[in-house]
Parts: C-alpha cells; structure tokens; sequence
C-alpha cells in the first residue's frame, strides 16, 4: 500500500506538468467524441488537451498513437464513471484528499505572478555575486512588544554610532552578538549567495557598498548591523569525482586509522602514476552510488559541501587535477576535478529560482502585492464611521488579556465594515473572527493597533477566499487540471479496491495464478563464489595457496593486510556468472581460478557451488507474481466495465481529431 501511495503521487504529478494547456485558446465548438453509459460525455477538445499535454512524456517512456490513447481514456473514462456510481466521489476521504491536491494546484494562482518574476530576475541577477559579511545580532523574539522593540532598535543604533565614531571596531563589537557562531569570528560570515541568508538580511549585503555598516535590519531573529567586506564573482558550479575510505564518527579508532593508511597510499599511486584514477576508483572508494562511474558527483556551487570539500574542491584548476587526502565527516577524500561549468541562463534557472522564492521569506512581498492587486480589482472600500463605532465597542482591557467576546449584538450586526466585489463583510463576521484569533497582546501593544492588525488579517483572509472561489472560473485551465486530479484520485481509489488490495489479500487467487505460470518463474544456473582482489601479483599468489591449504578468506585477509589495507580485498557473490569472466577458466568445477591481470591489480575466483535450474518458490518471487495478477484482476475488471456500460464513440469526431493530432 505504500508504494501505492507513491505512485498515487507520481502520476498525479506528471498531471501537473504542462498546466498552461491552450484550453482557452481553442475557440472551436466542442464536439462528443464518446459517451459512457448515455451520461459522461467526454469532448474533442478534452481528449486532445490530455492527449498533447501526455505525448512528450509518452514519446519517452511508451509513445501512443492517437488510437491507442484513445483506447486507454476510454478505460480510464469506463473506471471513473464506475466511481461516481458507486457514490465514492462523496465519500469524506477522497473529498479531503481531493481538497488537499486543489489547495496545492492553487496555489501558483493565489499570487502576484508579475511581481514574481522581478523576484526571479533580482535573484539570478544576485546568483552571478557571493558576498562576504558580517554582523552584530541582536536577539528578538518575532512577536516582542513594541517597547521592546524601540528598545532593541535604539540600542542597535547606539551601537552603530559608536562603531562610526571610532569608539570600537565592528569586530570588536560583534564578539558580544547574540549569534555566538559569527561572534567568535568577529561577526564574519564568510562568503554567501543568494538565498543562503533571510531575505531582509541578503538585501543588506547586496546593496550596501563595500566597507560600510547598515542601519539596524530587523529579521525574524532580531536586529542586525551588516557589514559589507566583499563581493566577487560566483564561484561557477563544478563537477568533480571523489574517492573515499569511510572514517566518520562511529569509526573504532584502529578503523579510522586504517583509512587514513589506505588513502594516503592511494593518492601516492595516483602521484607516482602507477594506477589509473578510474581504477583505483573502482578497486578502493567506499561510496558506493560513485565509484563505478569514476566517482563522479553531481555538479554544486557555493556551500553545497562541507567546507572543506568545498575549498579543495574549488581550489582545482584544471580538470584531472586532484587534491591532497582531506577529512571529512564522512571520512577522507581524495578530490579530481572533471570540468567547471558555465553559469545557466536565466531561462535554464528559472523554475528552480521560483521554487526557492516559494519557500523563501520572498514569498511574503509576493503576497503583500496580490493582497494591493485584488484590493485595486475587486474595488475595495471600507466604511470607516461603522469601523470606529465598532472600536469605540471594545473593552480596552478585555482586549488586552484576551479575553474579550462579542455581545450578541455584535454577533448579529449586519452593520458593513468593507466590501469588495459582490461580498460584504459584515461586523458579526468581523467579531466571530476576532474572538477566534484573538491573543493576550504584547506589552505596549494599543488596542486600536491590534484591531487595525485583525481587521486586515481578515480582510486578507476573506480576499484569498473569495479569489480560490472563483479560480475555476477566471482560469480555464485550473479548471481543466483541477478535474484531472479529481478523476485521477477517483481511479486510483477504485483501482485499489478493485485491483490492489485484492491482489495482496486473495491469497488463493495469488497461489493459482502462480500454479497456472509456474514455467515462467525459474532460476537459471547460479554459482556460488568469491572474487579475490589483490595489489600485486606476489600477493595474489601467496592468498591463493593459502586458501588451497584450506584457511579461510577472513584470515588469509588478516595475515596479508598488516602493513596495508590494500593488498587483499574480497567480495562473495550467488549470481549466473555473466559478469564475471573469471568463472569461465574453471567450467562450472568448483574450485580456485588461475590468478589474471586486470585494471592495475591481479585478481582470481573461488567457486564453492554450482546451483542447478531450479523452480522458484512463491515466495521468492512474490512481488512479480502480484504485479502480474494485478494486471490479469485489471483487464478482468475491464472487460466486466465494458459489458456494463456502453460506451459509443463518433466515428466522424474520432476521424477529425486524429487527423489534428497526426499533423
């Protein structure tokens, strides 16, 4: 059930791709190209909309002619239908979860666009500088009370004054901020890029000149003097490959010690230029997702690493270069730079650059401007005489310590407070909402303040409310997309009822499908085997004696490797053999190899079994055989959908639209 639920998520994403369909910009009539049971009737216009905005993802992975597709919507069109039938469109969990996915589609919608796409080009624009600053924080809880918020702001300015008198320096001054990493360093920060600092913070540093000192920039962490040393070119994005011997904090010390041992002989191999790197890669590095591919990683920039990958990385100059072992948490690396690479443009940025903006404080700007925008469109007004009668109402104390609630009066007042559009919002509204978020205030805190603070967090909340109400209706596409997803979630809820679960709970009819393809699910000849390894040809042959005369691979590895930790590895392996040519020397004799050279290092096999075709028990192949009689439940399912509904197409829509798409 939960890689259900993944693929649940997968294909309910790959909907969201390409959600600027050009729905509105057809302006030809709809036609029927097919009906379901006499009541679902599904379009030209909509088959063709799901049809172009799948076929890039469908040419990569299984292209689909018209035809085909057609075939498949409609089967997807039988099991929808079949839902609603059966009433589970109205069921309490696919409306939650059908909400959920709206509220995230809406999202995109629900904000300034044009003002994000300023935000967009200012942080690429950013993205080509790193910043080296410094700061002097002051602690401030985000909700201090305005007099401890003057106070704050006075003592930031004091500060900064004597700073600019010569009366301290600002590393002096910052050894007693409130942030006691930087304090340590003098309020250094070191280099940053963009997005790495809170929003308010980053302007600071990138619009200040060099050398001076900003006026107190208040952040949800308190208030900062930021202190301009530096700004140069990005450092570009690098690609490079890595080899390591693990040694981290759950390391014995005899472990630690001995990568450290293996390292440092590895990088002396690579100085003398007796191995490759790509070898020694594969024979030595310890992170396994790399080492066959050269131990390339993906490429990074600017604080992407640990620091100190990151300065022997970005100290490379030209590609093949290598650095010397460092230690990292993860243990000791050697570090070989593969290419360094050109800045993306801003088109090749942009769609990581806004989801960064989406989970950054720039979000907030965004929204400040939506919120100005819908004012100015919906034609918002408030009615201030009925505003201030509704103040001059409220207990100023009761206020205070949160306990305030409405009279009944107040409950009931139709007395309008604003309107926008064709909603008004009412006193009673405004004094339910008010009592429901309604907090002890902050010493310091008026009451006329904080009414004017809740008026306009309900003001907001109403607008967002009113503009998700009528997304569907403003943007044709959202409306598109919105129902893609609900009959994307009503086939998955059927087809786990249907197909899924009983696939895992029908044990019987799992076991007779079994029975019925048992021919298919059989293991070919395997062999049981060791690979041995080994630095040098001597070694090799003293480890395959010893192994002759009948020790074990553990000791013959623990007598060879004292004075390195290089001279003898091995692997065990139960596989057909087909990667691995040394096999082939022995004919299926169980047995110890002859010793090869290859890639730098003199290897040989040790076959202790040959494992003869055999069945494959149930169990062993239970995953397969339940993804197979899920496929065998679904096409029952459907020929069942078919013989219940009818489904009629229009072979003149059909034979127009194909000739659209085939174009």
């Amino acid at each position: 059930m939960i890689a259900q639920t993944k693929m649940k998520g997968a294909v309910l994403g790959l909907m969201a791709l390409g959600t600027s369909l050009c729905l509105s910009a057809q302006t030809a009539p709809e036609k029927v190209l097919f009906t379901v049971d006499g009541t679902d009737l599904v379009t030209d216009r909509e088959f063709e909309a799901v049809f172009n905005k799948n076929r890039e993802i469908g040419e990569q992975l299984d292209p689909k002619t018209p035809s085909e597709y057609l075939d498949l919507y409609v089967n997807f069109k039988l099991k929808v239908h079949e839902a609603k039938v059966l009433g589970l469109d109205q069921r309490e969990s696919f409306v939650r979860e059908f909400n959920g996915y709206r509220a995230q589609l809406a999202k995109p919608y629900l904000t300034d666009r044009a003002f994000e796409e300023a935000l967009i080009d200012e942080a690429y624009a950013r993205g080509g500088f790193d910043v080296r600053a410094g700061h002097i924080m002051k602690a401030l809880d985000a909700n201090a009370a305005p007099a401890d918020t003057a106070a704050a702001y006075k003592a930031m300015q004091s500060l900064r004054s004597a700073i600019l008198k010569g009366e301290k320096t600002f590393e002096e001054a910052a050894r007693a901020s409130d942030d006691t990493y930087s304090a340590q360093r003098g309020g250094d920060l070191g280099y940053f890029t963009v997005f790495n600092m809170v929003y308010p913070f980053e302007n600071a540093a990138y619009t200040l000149p060099i050398g001076s000192i900003s006026q107190p920039i208040r952040t949800q962490f308190g208030y900062h003097l930021v202190k301009v040393y530096d700004r140069r070119e990005a450092r570009e994005r690098i690609k490079v490959a890595h080899l390591m011997r693990i040694s981290n904090a759950e390391s014995k010390p005899e472990e630690a010690a001995a990568a450290e041992r293996q390292i440092r002989e590895i990088h002396a191999s690579l100085v003398q230029g007796t191995d490759s790197w790509e070898n020694l890669c594969r024979q030595y590095s310890e992170d396994k997702t790399t080492k066959d591919r050269g131990g390339e990683l993906p490429e990074f920039g600017i604080n992407a690493m640990t620091p100190e990958f990151e300065e022997a990385a970005f100290a490379l100059n030209q590609p093949g270069d290598f650095s010397e072992p460092i230690l990292t948490s993860y243990g000791w690396h050697i570090i070989r730079l593969v290419e360094r690479l050109p800045r993306p443009s801003l088109e090749q940025s942009k769609n990581e650059i806004k989801a960064r903006i989406q989970r950054d404080q720039r979000a907030l700007a965004g929204q400040e401007q939506f919120i100005a925008r819908l004012l100015k469109e919906y034609k918002y007004k408030r009615n201030e005489a009925n505003f201030k009668a509704f103040v001059k109402q409220i207990n100023a104390k009761s206020l205070a310590d949160g306990s305030w609630k409405p009279t009944e009066t107040q409950k009931k007042s139709a007395k309008v407070l604003a309107s926008f559009a064709d909603r008004t919002l009412p006193t009673s509204e405004f004094a339910v909402y008010l009592e429901t978020h309604l907090k002890p205030l902050p010493e310091g805190r008026t009451a006329s303040a904080e009414l004017e603070a809740q008026f306009q967090a309900f003001l907001e909340s109403e607008l967002i409310a009113y503009e998700d109400a009528h997304l569907e209706q403003k943007h044709p596409e959202f409306r598109w997309l919105v129902n893609e997803y609900r009959e994307g979630i009503l086939l998955f809820d059927l087809t786990d009822e249907k197909v899924w679960t009983r696939s895992i709970s029908d044990t019987a009819g799992l076991e007779a499908f079994f029975d019925r393809h048992q021919g298919e699910y059989q293991w070919p000849q395997r062999y049981r085997y060791e690979r041995i390894d080994c630095k040098t040809e001597k070694m090799a042959k003293k480890a395959r004696k010893a192994l002759s005369k009948g020790k074990s691979i553990e000791s013959v590895q623990e007598e060879l490797n004292r004075d390195s930790g290089l001279n003898v590895l091995y692997s065990s392996m139960m596989d057909e053999g087909k990667t691995e040519p040394l096999l082939s020397a022995l004919n299926g004799t169980p047995g110890l190899g002859p010793i090869v050279a290859s890639n730098g290092q003199w290897s040989f096999v040790r076959l202790l079994e040959v494992v003869p075709p055999t069945g494959k028990t149930l169990d062993e192949v239970r995953g397969l055989v339940a993804s197979e009689y899920q496929k065998e439940l679904e096409q029952q399912w459907i020929n069942e959908l078919k013989a219940k509904y009818l489904v009629v197409i229009d072979p003149e829509v059909r034979d127009d639209l194909f000739a659209r798409l085939q174009r």
